[in-house]
């Protein structure tokens, strides 16, 4: 079943995707199913989904022609702003640093 679940929040990390979602879905508690994960994973759901989205992130600020707040969307986030910070906490830098260095 977590390999399931691991492969759907893979696939639906635009979505929006909560644990509690996930939990009823797959007819488990919220709690044995954050357990599960972080033992499989070794972080948490929200870090997981996190690292998720800012590594695609990362994959489309390659492509100059799609600006900051489009990849935001398409990889979740419906605030741009809340994005940056996001994105600047996990990488040091802001997407816009992180596109101009790459």
């Amino acid at each position: 079943m977590i390999k399931q679940i691991l492969k759907e929040i893979q696939q639906s990390y635009t979505e929006k995707l909560t644990l509690s979602s996930l939990a009823e879905k797959y007819n488990i508690s919220e709690s044995r199913l954050s357990t599960r994960l972080r033992e499989n994973l070794g972080m948490s759901f929200s870090k997981y989904l996190t690292s998720q989205r800012v590594q695609r992130a990362k994959e489309l600020l390659v492509d100059d022609r799609l600006s900051v707040e489009q990849i935001a969307q398409m990889v979740g986030y419906r605030d741009y702003f809340y994005f940056i910070r996001v994105f600047k906490k996990v990488t040091g830098v802001t997407p816009s640093v992180y596109r101009r260095n790459l």
